[in-house]
């Protein structure tokens, strides 16, 4: 390592190419391993098959950037940009964009206008915790928990029909997210994560007098990018 006790990151390119990063810090090459510019999955909600869908989206490293305890922090440390607390009460913010989809090619921005008669909130739209349960349903909805795992502190987006995907911007929000850039200025856009989506369906309309019971989880999949120092895409 070109850094006096750096650690080296490994992440996978686009293209499936290895990218050696070389950073100072630990902390830093683990949660580079886990950046991501964006994350998609999928939703399902059809009333017809009694199906709801939570997402699960965690930030593994979050606590030792935003916490006050930790290293003494006086601010945030990049990429997260509000310490822990210094908003809402147990929580550090982070906003971000999450684009809607049907099954119809139809979209819609949160937060943003609407469409197809879908009213979206023009309030940010942020995930608060380390480990962030979304709920898939109506926003005006005075839902106590989450579908599937019963959250009570649960992240609300409205779905687009009853079944599509989402695609979370995780670089853009508040001003922009990138982790610090590593010994050759080489810099990972988005925020370090991981997560699944889970559904579950209590169908009374499979046969009569049946009722039929059944979920699944899949892991939701992500996006890296990264720039060198001229601003040239090195995840490509």
């Amino acid at each position: 390592s070109s850094f006096d006790g750096g650690a080296i990151a490994t992440i996978l390119t686009r293209s499936g190419r290895a990218l050696t990063l070389d950073h100072r810090r630990g902390l830093d090459a683990v949660s580079a391993v886990f950046a991501a510019a964006a994350m998609y999955g999928e939703f399902l909600v059809d009333p017809a098959l009694g199906a709801n869908t939570d997402w699960i989206v965690t930030f593994p490293t979050k606590s030792f950037y935003v916490a006050p305890r930790d290293f003494a922090l006086t601010q945030p440390l990049a990429p997260f940009v509000e310490r822990f607390g210094d908003g809402v009460a147990g929580a550090s913010n982070v906003e971000m964009l999450a684009t809607v989809f049907d099954r119809e090619e139809g979209a819609v921005n949160v937060p943003g206008g609407d469409h197809l008669g879908v009213p979206v909130s023009a309030a940010p739209w942020r995930l608060r915790y380390e480990v962030n349960a979304i709920a898939f349903g109506s926003s005006s909805a005075a839902a106590a928990s989450s579908g599937v795992f019963g959250s009570t502190l649960s992240s609300m987006l409205q779905p687009l029909g009853t079944a599509g995907q989402v695609a979370l911007d995780l670089a853009s929000g508040d001003g922009g997210h990138a982790m610090v850039p590593d010994a050759a200025g080489i810099v990972v856009h988005g925020l370090p994560v991981t997560g699944f989506m889970a559904y579950d369906i209590v169908n009374a309309n499979a046969r009569a007098g049946i009722l039929a019971n059944y979920g699944g989880a899949f892991p939701h999949r992500t996006r890296t990018d990264c720039t060198d120092a001229t601003g040239a895409e090195r995840c490509d």
